[in-house]
């Protein structure tokens, strides 16, 4: 029995970098400062801060080094390269199309998304959670796996996004990244479903 196929969309907007990532086997993967999405990224760490800040002021012991390094995770985050898909079995989805084609006028890449995620550098990849309250950094994070960490900073986004089901591949740096060319199965153009005949 043929395993069902798990079809992932990115919708582009007749950009001349997505058409020639296409054409050379790659994806495009923005950092935060080119993402739509203001709040993108956003985390409460103030609780984390203030703990580190009272272990000094009862302890005398100096948390520097600790910040410094979690002030470089941040910076890391923030340059990171981030390519999200929708996963949906409607490719024509009217907000979808109306969002991130050019309201129409560009088109939408289909890919086999396990293809697409097993022949690939993302260092991780991961659902994205909807919730209206920016996620509290808290210090049992720290117990898990760093990739724990990493869908803390870059996994969440507000609940007025659900529509799209999106689906985050995250590679260490932004910019274009090799893809398998297997993994894009078709691409629709010009979009019109919904519109008054």
């Amino acid at each position: 029995m043929n395993q069902k196929v798990i079809k992932a969309f990115k919708y582009r907007g007749e950009f001349e970098r997505d058409l020639e990532a296409i054409k050379n086997n790659q994806i495009y993967a923005p950092n935060k400062e080119q993402l739509n999405d203001p709040c993108e990224m956003l985390t409460d760490d103030q609780e984390f801060l203030q703990l580190l800040h009272s272990i000094e002021l009862n302890y005398g012991t100096s948390s520097k080094k600790i910040k410094s390094e979690f002030a470089s995770f941040k910076k890391r985050i923030l340059n990171a390269g981030v390519f999200s898909l929708s996963i949906t079995n409607e490719p024509l989805n009217i907000l979808m199309w109306t969002t991130y084609a050019n309201s129409h006028k560009g088109f939408c890449v289909e890919y086999d998304l396990e293809i697409l995620t097993k022949y690939n550098n993302a260092v991780n990849k991961f659902w994205i959670k909807y919730s209206n309250k920016i996620p509290v950094f808290k210090t049992n994070l720290f117990n898990g796996h760093d990739n724990e960490i990493i869908r803390h900073f870059t996994g969440y986004k507000s609940k007025d996004w659900k529509y799209e089901n999106e689906y985050r591949l995250l590679y260490d740096n932004f910019g274009f990244q090799d893809i398998e060319y297997k993994a894009v199965k078709s691409i629709y153009r010009n979009c019109k479903k919904g519109c008054r005949e």
